[in-house]
Formats: C-alpha cells, structure tokens, sequence
C-alpha cells in the first residue's frame, strides 16, 4: 500500500500538469505525439494525418507514424453518441505536445436533437456553460478549470466540441510564430541576391 501511495505521489510530481489537463476518451492534454500514436497502436484506433482521407478502420503507421516528424494534427472518425464523428487531434509545433481535441458532427442528425443531447450530456459533467450567439453559431463555453475550457459550437448543420488547454495553446502558438520566423529567415538569407 505505501509503495502505491510513494508511486502515485512521484508521479504527480513528476508530472504534475497531468492533474490540470483536459480529457476526452483516451486523450489528455500533455500527451507527446509519440504516446498518442503508441496508444492508437495498442488500441488499435485508425488515427491518420490530417488531409490523408482513408477507409481503414486499423491503426496504419503508413498513414500515421510517418509524418510524426512533419504533421501537427492528426484524426480518426468514429460513433459518439451513437452517431458518426470526427475526433481531431492538435499537437504543438515543435515539442508535439496535444494542446486541442475537436470532435465534430455533420449533416442532418445536427438538426435531429443531438445538440440537446450533448448540452445536457456536458452540463451534468461540468456544470452550466457561458452561451453566446454569433452571426453563424451557437456557442457555449464551460471552463473547466482555470487552464482548460470546451467549447460547444452549433451552426445548424455541424456541432463541434473543442476541449482546449490554455497553457499549452499559448505554447502552440508562440511555437507556431518562431517556426514561421524561422522560415522566413531561411528565405531572406536564400533570396537575398535577388534582390
């Protein structure tokens, strides 16, 4: 018992952004692009490159491991709430570190009750939301704790969830602008006598 207690307590302080990071399904903010993959492996979840469309229905590494260099998000379809979804998966820039969630339904079953559904779904787990309406949307904000919030987005034909950890969005994006710096650095000095 007291060997249990010492290991959940070095974890913890190991690594103790664990205990304020989102989850969804098998996903914690946090997570390395590595450890999804591993997971998605070992469960076998078809989880493939953004922009790569496929139709199998098991893990690839063709469609997924091979661009773990390049890519920053990653998705897989399957049925939440007993409908088709789309699961999509954001990592940072450079350290691939799962900073967003997003998790989508399209089409009619978007006018048929889901949004209802899901609202009440999310309003016993977190409690009552921010709404907001918008030109084209419908949203709503839970805040989940002071560094992640989900945000419920309804435009009539899609609903979208996104789970988001604040913290790690700001590393995702200053990662993002040093990445962009740094290519046009690398362009500036290439071109420079073309000018």
């Amino acid at each position: 018992m007291i060997k249990k207690l010492v290991f959940v307590v070095l974890v913890l302080c190991w690594n103790p952004g664990y205990l304020l990071a989102f989850t969804f399904d098998n996903w914690h903010s946090g997570m390395t692009l590595d450890e999804v993959l591993t997971l998605s492996e070992k469960k076998d979840i078809p989880i493939r490159r953004d922009g790569l469309v496929g139709t199998k229905e098991h893990f690839d590494p063709k469609t997924s491991r091979i661009y773990a260099d390049k890519a920053r998000i990653f998705y897989y379809k399957t049925r939440l709430v007993n409908e088709p979804a789309k699961v999509m998966l954001q990592f940072t820039e450079e350290s691939r570190i799962l900073y967003e969630v997003k998790i989508s339904w399209q089409g009619v079953n978007v006018k048929k009750g889901l949004p209802p559904a899901v609202e009440e779904m999310l309003q016993k787990k977190y409690g009552s939301s921010t709404k907001s309406r918008k030109r084209f949307s419908k949203d709503e904000i839970w805040h989940l704790d002071q560094d992640n919030q989900l945000i419920m987005k309804n435009t009539g034909v899609v609903l979208q969830l996104r789970y988001i950890d604040l913290i790690l969005e700001k590393t995702a994006i200053a990662e993002k602008e040093r990445a962009q710096q740094m290519k046009r650095q690398q362009g500036l000095v290439k071109d420079q006598n073309k000018f």
